[in-house]
């Protein structure tokens, strides 16, 4: 008897072993599959937010800096001033009404700290503010922005910081030469940078503390905020951001991935900003969602497994009910209907075989003709009849019936 509950334990172990495998198995397949995709693109997307969030910065930072720019800067503007600077220049007014101009100028920028006119002749400097400075001779010919050559096209032209690491000089100066009837260079126009507005205007704003911003001019770094200037990777940066241009969102350098973005300015001559993010930061960033995924995923499994390994132990058990059953019926030992515990397809299973257990029993207690208990059914009866009030007394009467010699 335990010989054989132990070989139906062993062949239902058997059968919750393979339901393990075939339930089970192709689940955790999948959902690690779920759990793997889920982390790459979980990656992707929050590269895909920075390099959004750097290009619309980037954009907006760069739009608002132009448009404050064409402020000062716009050639109609300037022309509409030049008419009261040669007039002064020919002394038919007083230089002080440039004051009322340079005033009204940098009233409509945030991004000029000075606005100044230079009269060449009158060797003066009248600026906003009530600026006023007194040049002596030729000297205002060794100031930083004076270039001879770009005076005379009567061009506007930009001159950059021989110190942008400073705070105290000026990134850039822009400088509008005015030239008289003959064609002579009588004055200019200065339009002093204010790098304080400036700086914020075009700087990057990250969650990301490796980040770098900076401004080229050609292949070179031209300016570079202090927090960065520590830093060993800023030439190799600099290096692959001068011919950069912006077909791909990444590039590598040095072993290190960065999301990269540059752009040209106007107004500044062969200058262009450029952001770049590194990327492992932003996929550290993306750890808790990542570990969240994956907790998911194992609490799945987890209730899959608890799922399968109760519904499998039903199963199982209904399973070997009905072998145990079906065994009885070999030995011609019929026995109790099975109990129906689920109205799914295995309750179903059940009461269709209970329904066939009824009718091979009755096939096999009853004559196939007559329908009445066949003799060996009858001795069992009888004889349990018989022991249940064993004090009477009985007699059995026995009749054949010959059908063959029966006519219909």
């Amino acid at each position: 008897m335990e010989q054989t509950e132990d070989k139906n334990n062993v062949k239902q172990g058997k059968m919750r072993t393979r339901f393990l495998l075939q339930c089970i198995l192709p689940a955790v397949l999948v959902l690690g599959l779920v759990c793997f995709i889920s982390i790459y693109l979980t990656r992707l997307m929050a590269c895909q937010n920075m390099m959004s969030s750097v290009t619309g910065q980037q954009t907006s930072k760069i739009g608002n800096f132009e448009r404050n720019m064409a402020a000062n800067l716009d050639s109609v503007q300037l022309e509409s001033r030049v008419p009261l600077v040669l007039s002064v220049t020919e002394h038919n007014v007083p230089a002080e009404t440039l004051y009322d101009t340079t005033n009204n100028m940098i009233s409509t920028s945030v991004i000029m700290s000075k606005i100044q006119v230079v009269l060449f002749d009158q060797g003066l400097v009248i600026g906003s503010r009530g600026y006023r400075s007194e040049f002596e001779g030729d000297a205002y010919r060794n100031e930083y922005w004076y270039d001879a050559e770009k005076i005379n096209k009567a061009e506007l032209y930009v001159v950059n910081s021989t110190d942008p690491s400073s705070k105290e000089n000026p990134l850039y100066t822009f400088v509008y030469p005015v030239l008289n009837q003959y064609g002579e260079s009588v004055a200019a126009f200065l339009f002093v940078m204010n790098n304080s507005a400036f700086i914020p205007m075009i700087s990057m704003t990250t969650n990301i503390s490796e980040q770098v911003w900076m401004l080229l001019e050609g292949d070179s770094v031209y300016y570079l905020a202090e927090e960065y200037r520590h830093r060993q990777d800023i030439n190799d940066i600099a290096a692959v951001a001068a011919s950069f241009d912006n077909s791909s969102s990444r590039v590598r350098i040095k072993n290190t991935t960065y999301i990269m973005r540059t752009e040209k300015l106007n107004y500044l001559d062969n200058t262009k900003l450029v952001y770049a993010v590194p990327v492992a930061p932003i996929v550290r960033q993306s750890i808790p969602t990542t570990i969240l995924s994956v907790l998911i995923c194992l609490v799945s499994v987890v209730v899959i497994f608890i799922c399968v390994m109760t519904f499998s132990g039903r199963i199982v058990k209904e399973i070997n009910d009905v072998r145990k059953s079906l065994k009885g019926i070999a030995g011609n030992d019929f026995s109790d209907p099975l109990e129906v515990k689920t109205n799914d397809e295995m309750g179903m299973l059940v009461t269709e075989f209970n329904g066939v257990i009824e009718t091979l029993k009755f096939r096999a207690e009853h004559d196939g003709k007559t329908s009445y208990y066949n003799a060996e059914t009858f001795a069992k009866k009888a004889r349990s009849f018989i022991e249940s009030d064993s004090e009477k007394s009985y007699a059995i009467v026995r009749a054949d019936i010959d059908l063959s010699l029966i006519h219909i």
